[in-house]
Order: C-alpha cells, then sequence, then structure tokens
C-alpha cells in the first residue's frame, strides 16, 4: 500500500477501472479516477469498493424495473429460452 500512495498504479491494468470506465461510470467521471489512481489517491480496494457500489445501484435499479414487467412482456421478447 505504501509503495502504490508513492509510486501510483497503473489503471490500465486494474479490472475495477476497466469496468468502471467501460461500463458504469461518464468519461470525466472515470478520468478523476483513473488520475488519482495514477497519482496513488487511490488505492486498488478503494476503486474496488466504488466498482462495489455501482454495481449495487445497477443491480437495485433492475429489480425494480423487473418488477413493472409483465408476462406477456416477456412472451414477446427476445430473450425467451426454447425448451
Amino acid at each position: 500500500m505504501e509503495e502504490h500512495r508513492k509510486v501510483g498504479g497503473k489503471p490500465e491494468e486494474d479490472v475495477s477501472i476497466f469496468y468502471l470506465k467501460n461500463l458504469f461510470l461518464e468519461d470525466k467521471e472515470s478520468n478523476k479516477i483513473i488520475e488519482k489512481y495514477r497519482k496513488g489517491e487511490l488505492l486498488s480496494g478503494e476503486v474496488k469498493k466504488i466498482l462495489a457500489d455501482e454495481i449495487i445501484k445497477f443491480l437495485e435499479e433492475f429489480q425494480k424495473r423487473l418488477k413493472n414487467v409483465e408476462m406477456k412482456q416477456l412472451d414477446n421478447s427476445i430473450l425467451k429460452n426454447k425448451v
């Protein structure tokens, strides 16, 4: 941890940053996190926490929306499983 704080991290190698940048955050926000990580102001565990929070928000919103889906909507969807 001390070394990361001194020399910073490599955001191009961090999976959590990859997911935040490509799936969850806008460019401005992800670039802020990348710079802080590169400078050692954010540690990998802190970035993982940010990612976990984003995943939780996504899942909560998904579950809310799923409650509003009716079965006949699912019958017409392209995602049905055929047995």
